[in-house]
């Protein structure tokens, strides 16, 4: 309703171009996105997704879950409340 008021004021607004720039650059982009990602081929996809668990020395087999006491770097921290 109020358009029409506005539309004078606001029609010869250069700033007006920028969220039409910003529309077609996120389009691109999610386009390409998905187009890249339906393309990707399931052995990729699988490495990908191994990543994490095949890397040196962060297995979940070999890690240790230890005290701070092996650690002497590492503060112990106190869950005792103090009142006083």
């Amino acid at each position: 309703m109020i358009g029409w008021l506005v539309k004078d004021f606001f029609g010869a607004s250069p700033m007006l171009a920028f969220p039409k720039i910003a529309l077609i650059l996120f389009l691109v982009v999610f386009v390409v996105v998905t187009i890249r990602t339906f393309l990707l081929k399931k052995s990729d996809v699988d490495a990908r997704a191994h990543l994490v668990l095949e890397g040196e020395g962060t297995s979940f087999d070999t890690l240790s879950f230890q005290g701070a006491s092996a650690n002497p770097s590492v503060k112990a921290v106190s869950t005792e409340k103090h009142h006083g």
